[in-house]
């Protein structure tokens, strides 16, 4: 996958979900959000499921069409199907889940993204095991990549997630993989968020570097972020590193430059 760096950093992009808002709303589309992070002079971007308005091949090519235009580089989908879960102990819903997310492997292909998202669930280990392994077999037949985010169930917790996703590698490497997320990490009266972090880096093949609001400073008062983006570099991971902003107190634009800011000073430490 062809990196686009920031000055000399690793590449950051920005996820899609950082203005969730106005998707919902309607009042931002994929082209407007291709323009915006264009603005804010980034490159890369993470798409999400729920911000399609369909699952259509030519209505899939034209955001490809509108990225090509705005020089941007779709890297991830994230998928957030309501309903069905890859964990599942029925095991219809659970296949059903799989051939959901084999359609987004699709898009993803006509996207020319490297990366397809789903989450774990938390219902049955094995269950997921066999959903991920079943996927990764799908990414790889396309020349595509499973990842699976820090975002609850299984995924939230190191001590689960490394052992799915060694599981699948024996059949699959390379194929699959995880997103650390900072603000997503179960903590613990075993792990606090940094070593949550710690543990996961090994398997990151992106990082959600979650920024929530600033303080005067330019620092998220929640965790270090310095401290939890080190202990991923540290690992040899170089990117990419997508941004989700959540804030409450300013508008997305505000708040993802403030984001890059502060993102761009911890990649120079």
């Amino acid at each position: 996958m062809n990196q686009h760096p920031i000055g000399n950093h690793p590449a950051i992009g920005i996820a899609a979900w950082s203005f969730h808002k106005r998707f919902f709303t309607k009042t931002m589309d994929y082209p407007q959000f291709f323009a915006a992070v264009r603005g804010l002079g980034v490159n890369q971007v993470e798409l999400n499921s729920p911000f399609f308005e369909y699952l259509e091949a030519g209505y899939i090519q034209s955001i490809k069409d509108a990225a090509d235009h705005y020089g941007v580089r779709i890297i991830n989908i994230a998928i957030d199907d309501h309903g069905f879960d890859l964990s599942a102990v029925d095991e219809a819903n659970r296949q059903e889940a799989v051939r959901r997310t084999v359609e987004w492997l699709d898009a993803a292909v006509v996207l020319d993204c490297p990366h397809v998202r789903n989450n774990s669930g938390g219902q049955n280990l094995n269950q997921c095991i066999s959903s991920f392994t079943a996927l990764a077999g799908e990414a790889k037949a396309r020349d595509r990549k499973m990842v699976i985010e820090a975002h609850g169930g299984f995924s939230s917790d190191a001590d689960q997630i490394g052992p799915l996703i060694e599981a699948v590698s024996l059949e699959h490497p390379g194929y699959i993989g995880l997103i650390p997320d900072f603000g997503n990490v179960a903590v613990t009266a075993a792990l606090d968020r940094y070593q949550q972090i710690q543990r996961m880096a090994p398997y990151a093949m992106l990082v959600h570097p979650k920024m929530h609001d600033f303080d005067e400073h330019g620092q998220q008062p929640e965790w270090d972020t310095a401290r939890l983006v080190e202990s991923i570099v540290l690992t040899g991971f170089r990117g990419p590193w997508v941004i989700e902003f959540e804030g409450h107190n300013e508008d997305e634009l505000s708040g993802l430059r403030k984001s890059i800011n502060l993102l761009s000073k911890c990649l120079r430490a």
